[in-house]
């Protein structure tokens, strides 16, 4: 009976293992790296950093019993959006050098 326990206990033992076992972070930085090359290999970089274009404006329900906003608030979101546009189009067609 002896030997069937700790055959048994070898066993729970041994499937039991990769419940420990933890990330693998030497994979996880290279693949991390790898993309950010490819990135920077691609040149996506470039618009992500400026942000250009920015992300459609969503606005949070501003009336009504459960408001998650104000009016006012809204308003700022709208110019703050707006301002984004506006710096994404003049880096993307910069003024000329001699224009005023």
């Amino acid at each position: 009976m002896s030997f069937v326990k700790t055959v048994t206990a070898a066993l729970v033992a041994s499937l039991s293992l990769p419940v420990f076992a933890g990330p693998d972070f030497w994979l996880i930085e290279k693949t991390r790296s790898a993309r950010q090359a490819e990135a920077q290999r691609s040149g996506s970089d470039s618009k992500d950093a400026a942000g250009c274009p920015p992300d459609r404006l969503v606005l949070p329900l501003d009336h009504g019993p459960r408001a998650q906003t104000t009016p006012y608030l809204n308003e700022r979101r709208k110019q703050r959006y707006e301002e984004q546009l506006r710096n994404c189009e003049s880096a993307r067609f910069p003024a000329a050098p001699g224009a005023s």
